[in-house]
């Protein structure tokens, strides 16, 4: 078993170096590098995973950070810099050879952790948040249909004075440009939204598609048009999620409805669950979600319930930064609801558990 998860992991291990190393080839070409990372993201996470039911408790580590860089990336909040990759990808020799699948790593482990807690810390690549834009649903379908097809997807930013008419509006020169390589998909404001900002001017804020190379857009209009890199597939906030369920039946069926408002990690029992949760909690990357079984062997439900709100005790978190936990359960006795709630559960669902129930207690917790 042990040598079929080393196997595993080390399959893991290649495919993100050859993501990483791609995502270094776009970034020197200028490409759109959106999906790339988020399809990275999902590798790191399945590694960590991977790494955990193994108890590897040092890489696991170094997982949880790269996790973290990622979830960065992913959400906006930073911009992916070259060295940053070279970083990631010493990362992985680190794990292959703690793992004895390779003796070529040089560097040492506090070393690597302080360069990824600088690269989290570090400013130089926060993106500026005049960049960031609500787009509709309808919007995103039409840039996931271009990014699908192979088409690059970028933004830029244009000086608008709010004394412009109509007619200029209609006729700027950034719009003329655009069209000329591509289709603008998303502008922002329209003209009869212009005159609701009381500024003396403001940014013209437009997303545009092509099948043109960042390097190839010369004209000095679209110069300063960077990759749009966001998300395109999240329709809601992406939770992390942690699911504690005995049954695997039940903890795949839960999996496959959670999947939708975020990440998940499962385990199958209360000890395990307990492990992990305080691992995210001290990496600073809590989960924002706990679907908790109420009778599992071992460890049951309510105890494991009381032992994490210790440990966010014991971390200060208090309040609306703790953990939602939504415990599932088959007891209709009032005692036991009682109980559940006193020693601090958010919400409890009788199984089994449907997309609707959980859809409709999400909603009632406000986390959708």
């Amino acid at each position: 078993m042990i040598r079929a998860e080393l196997k595993k992991i080390e399959e893991q291990l290649g495919n993100l170096e050859s993501d990483f190393f791609e995502l270094k080839q776009k970034l020197s070409d200028q490409e759109n590098i959106g999906e790339g990372i988020n399809s990275t993201f999902q590798r790191i996470h399945n590694l960590k995973s991977s790494l955990f039911l193994l108890d590897q408790n040092e890489s696991l580590k170094l997982s949880y950070m790269l996790e973290q860089q990622f979830e960065k990336l992913r959400s906006g909040k930073k911009m992916l810099l070259l060295n940053a990759l070279d970083v990631f990808l010493q990362c992985l020799e680190w794990i292959k050879s703690d793992l004895g699948l390779s003796e070529n790593c040089k560097m040492d482990k506090e070393v690597l952790t302080e360069e990824l807690l600088s690269l989290m810390k570090t400013d130089s690549g926060e993106i500026p948040s005049s960049k960031k834009l609500i787009l509709t649903a309808d919007e995103k379908a039409l840039l996931r249909d271009a990014r699908n097809s192979d088409l690059n997807i970028f933004f830029v930013e244009y000086p608008l004075e709010l004394s412009i008419g109509r007619e200029e509006y209609s006729n700027l020169v950034i719009f003329k440009k655009i069209n000329e390589i591509g289709m603008i998909a998303v502008r922002t404001p329209e003209y009869v939204n212009l005159k609701n900002d009381q500024k003396d001017n403001r940014m013209l804020k437009v997303v545009f598609v092509t099948d043109c190379k960042q390097k190839e857009l010369k004209d000095p209009v679209l110069k300063k048009a960077r990759p749009f890199d966001e998300d395109l597939y999240m329709t809601q906030r992406d939770y992390k999620i942690l699911i504690i369920e005995d049954n695997p039946v039940a903890q795949l069926l839960q999996k496959n409805i959670m999947s939708d408002f975020g990440v998940c990690d499962t385990v199958d029992g209360g000890e395990a669950g307990i492990d992990l949760f305080s691992l995210a909690l001290e990496e600073k990357s809590p989960y924002d979600i706990i679907l908790l079984d109420l009778v599992m062997p071992g460890m049951g439900g309510a105890d494991v319930l009381k032992k994490i709100r210790k440990i966010e005790n014991s971390h200060h978190v208090k309040g609306l930064d703790r953990s939602k936990v939504v415990v599932s359960t088959t007891t209709t006795e009032s005692a036991t609801l009682m109980d559940l709630f006193r020693a601090e559960a958010d919400s409890y669902i009788f199984k089994p558990l449907t997309k609707e129930k959980i859809t409709r207690e999400m909603t009632n917790l406000k986390l959708i």
